[in-house]
């Protein structure tokens, strides 16, 4: 039987942030929000609309910024008093892939504030919510993606940082957002080396999802997609920095590209890089079938299997050459 969890509610459209925001005081009920984002984000006034909206709503705001080494654990723990101190009854990340995977996880903590981090990721190997801690019985956690990478804004994935700097995973369903907003005018200012690097992290969790034999039609129909999303707006994302559309979709493909790989993967495999490795460039009947599918539904071939197989590769590794 087919089944997909994503957030209860996501926002796809550019200029969607203050409608998303404004649900927070007249849905929810809420009054005090803890703001997780990045020093730069802040400093160069991307947040600022978020803090606006916020306080038109009534709320209070405390800010916590991602710090230069990204989501560690350590991070996380850091700002645990602060979260006790100031009881807010929504997290906010707004950021990118980094500062969500830190609100994920300080949202775990202050709802939990005795579990150590590094338990949950060495227990949990699979998304499935038994056994995971509960949460939102405190707060609730929203999220608002300034970059068009890794799709966490609608992952059950937090991805953190040892101190000796290797990447570690907590999985949980229980770790989706409330809403997750995919409001592209955060992006637009995004510098184009970011925009090609994040293009190429949504293409390869498009395509390593549709690949994925635990794949559901849902899960494929979101991976294609997302995968002709790419190929149609990178492109234009990288060389047409103006391009407000092709920006928008790309925020878009990277959305789907997060539900698709999250629905579609037990775990998450931070270290995996883009696509095609070497060994992916070897493929199977199966996968050949599976790849020359998402050729077909991205009009790149209609021809046998290896051949439009071989085609979608080669594009995979045309994007890279941007």
């Amino acid at each position: 039987m087919d089944w997909l969890k994503i957030p209860k509610k996501v926002y796809f459209k550019r200029g969607c942030m203050p409608v998303a925001i404004r649900e927070l005081t007249e849905v929810y009920d809420l009054k005090c929000a803890f703001l997780v984002t990045d020093a730069n984000l802040f400093g160069a006034g991307i947040v600022r609309p978020v803090e606006e909206a916020l306080k038109k709503g009534g709320m209070r705001i405390a800010e916590y910024f991602c710090e230069e080494g990204g989501a560690t654990f350590a991070a996380a723990e850091k700002g645990l008093p602060k979260m006790l101190e100031f009881e807010p009854d929504a997290i906010i990340g707004v950021g990118g892939g980094s500062v969500m995977n830190l609100a994920k996880a300080m949202w775990i903590l202050y709802e939990h504030p005795d579990l150590r981090l590094e338990d949950l990721a060495a227990r949990f190997d699979r998304t499935t919510s038994k056994g995971f801690p509960e949460l939102g019985q405190k707060a609730k956690l929203f999220l608002l993606s300034t970059t068009a990478g890794t799709g966490a804004e609608c992952s059950p994935f937090a991805v953190l940082k040892e101190d000796g700097g290797e990447k570690r995973v907590i999985a949980s369903f229980d770790l989706l957002p409330e809403i997750a907003v995919i409001d592209s005018d955060f992006s637009q200012d995004a510098p184009v080396e970011l925009v090609k690097r994040s293009g190429l992290t949504v293409l390869a969790q498009a395509v390593r999802a549709a690949l994925n034999p635990g794949a559901t039609q849902y899960i494929i129909g979101f991976a294609r997609d997302a995968v002709r999303d790419v190929f149609e707006n990178l492109p234009k994302a990288v060389r047409e920095p103006i391009d407000r559309k092709a920006r928008e979709n790309m925020a878009n493909a990277a959305a789907l590209a997060g539900m698709a790989y999250s629905n579609a993967a037990s775990t998450l495999e931070p270290n995996a890089g883009y696509y095609p490795s070497e060994a992916e460039k070897t493929a199977d009947r199966e996968t050949l079938a599976k790849l020359a599918d998402l050729a077909r539904h991205t009009g790149l071939s209609n021809g046998e299997d290896e051949e439009a197989a071989r085609a979608l590769i080669a594009k995979c590794e045309e994007m890279q050459a941007l």
